[in-house]
């Protein structure tokens, strides 16, 4: 996710302008990083990251990495911050920026993550585990942050 941010220099919109203009070659190697990386991913019906002939299905179909994303974004928060110009992380931004005035950077972090995960169910905990433990996660912090 942090790639598009880094190459626009913090800038939201230069980074959706340069997600949306990925190319078919962007998504073959993202594909292949993440298949280096033996990243764990929520499960797709089609263009599956753990696919056999996924690379050679993205070739036919010409799809981009931002039309990958757009399968994706109902199940992957990621890929629905890159498709929807990262709104999520704008808000953490904001949260960041605000929480770091009070208190050192460490605890800035941390209460920020809660804030953004008691209306955000994390990706990555629905993915090591399951959605119903992402979303009851997020309520329990969200009882607790009231």
């Amino acid at each position: 996710m942090l790639i598009p941010l880094a190459m626009a220099k913090g800038s939201m919109a230069e980074a959706y302008k340069i997600v949306k203009n990925t190319t078919v070659e962007d998504a073959i190697y993202f594909y292949q990083a993440f298949a280096k990386a033996n990243v764990k991913v929520a499960p797709v019906s089609r263009l599956s990251l753990e696919g056999a002939h996924t690379i050679t299905q993205i070739q036919q179909q010409n799809k981009t990495l931002y039309q990958l994303m757009q399968i994706a974004e109902h199940g992957d928060e990621i890929a629905g911050e890159w498709t929807h110009g990262f709104p999520l992380t704008k808000k953490a931004h904001q949260l960041l920026t605000t929480n770091v005035k009070d208190t050192d950077i460490n605890e800035s972090i941390v209460k920020t993550y809660l804030e953004i995960l008691k209306d955000h169910p994390d990706t990555f905990i629905q993915t090591k585990h399951n959605k119903a433990t992402a979303i009851q996660t997020s309520k329990k912090i969200s009882s607790n942050r009231r």
